[in-house]
């Protein structure tokens, strides 16, 4: 979207991070294992995935010549399909 920030501005990652935090966080501390450790995966995590993602799209979107919605389109319903995956998997 044209008005949407981009992804890896430093307030999108901060946000990121934050939420892979809080998600690490709570499933290790669910499983008993120290929170502190899974707030740091989950953050690493996030911002792993924050950059990747972001790099990936731009070297489809370069190589196919589709239109960059379509892919980010495409985009969210992996990564949604992946989460319900995940959540019935759990």
């Amino acid at each position: 979207m044209p008005n949407t920030p981009n992804r890896i501005a430093a307030g999108g990652v901060v946000g990121r991070c934050l939420a892979g935090s809080l998600a690490g966080a709570s499933i290790y501390k669910a499983t008993g294992n120290n929170a502190l450790i899974g707030a740091l995966l989950g953050s690493a995590v996030a911002l792993g995935s924050t950059f990747g993602s972001y790099y990936l799209r731009r070297f489809v979107v370069a190589k196919t010549d589709i239109f960059d919605p379509y892919i980010g389109a495409i985009e969210d319903a992996v990564v949604a399909g992946a989460g319900a995956v995940l959540i019935i998997s759990a």
